[in-house]
């Protein structure tokens, strides 16, 4: 569906400068294409719009052995008028054939996966709460994964920046950790934890199933 076909299909109720909008929209676009180095295989495009209620679209880069790259695609470029308006969006990096990852049957979306059902909730409860790097927040379901949270770290620097609609935003990676290295990070701190995290060959990957990268 086309981006201004589906503006005019139920965004039109929620936004008050239409041009504003469209132009966030399709600049958020190009900016998540040149970030991730690719465009987006698939456009989950939910059919109630996010500041209505539903849930966030999503875009999803396919990198092949290297997994698979879930996106906000909805936080930035515009003011949402919301009690926190985040500039940012939320990102979650998955491994090839991860059970987390959306279900598709040729090009029609089955299922949305555990992923997008975690940043779907992360991103609604970033309209109401100030969240930053080094916060953990969220769950992963199925409750069997020994991922209990995700901890935020960030993706955007001076030498990699992320720009919608000419404004400077960011891109929070959301990585799932467990109980253990949740309680590192409250001891040790978040960049001790994250240092771990690669270490032991953890870090960007969220994955459903892991032993802890501390002891």
């Amino acid at each position: 569906m086309g981006l201004r076909k589906w503006f005019s299909s139920g965004v039109r109720s929620i936004v008050s400068n239409r041009d504003e909008f469209l132009l966030a929209l399709e600049s958020r676009g190009e900016a998540l294409s040149a970030f991730f180095d690719g465009d987006y295989e698939a456009f989950v495009n939910p059919h109630r719009p996010f500041y209505k209620g539903g849930p966030p679209d999503i875009a999803v880069f396919d990198k092949g052995e290297d997994g698979m790259i879930l996106c906000t695609h909805v936080l930035t470029g515009w003011n949402s008028g919301q009690q926190a308006d985040p500039q940012f969006e939320l990102a979650m990096h998955l491994p090839a054939n991860s059970s987390l990852a959306p279900e598709y049957r040729g090009k029609k979306l089955v299922s949305p996966g555990a992923g997008i059902m975690a940043l779907a909730d992360i991103a609604t409860y970033s309209l109401q709460t100030e969240l930053e790097v080094g916060h953990s927040v969220g769950t992963l379901h199925p409750a069997w994964s020994p991922i209990v949270t995700f901890l935020l770290d960030e993706l955007t620097s001076n030498d990699k920046p992320f720009v919608v609609n000419g404004q400077q935003c960011r891109i929070l990676l959301c990585i799932g950790i467990t109980q253990d290295e949740f309680d590192h990070r409250e001891q040790e701190g978040t960049e001790a934890l994250i240092a771990q995290l690669r270490t032991n060959g953890v870090y960007p990957l969220t994955m459903h199933s892991r032993d802890t990268a501390v002891r």
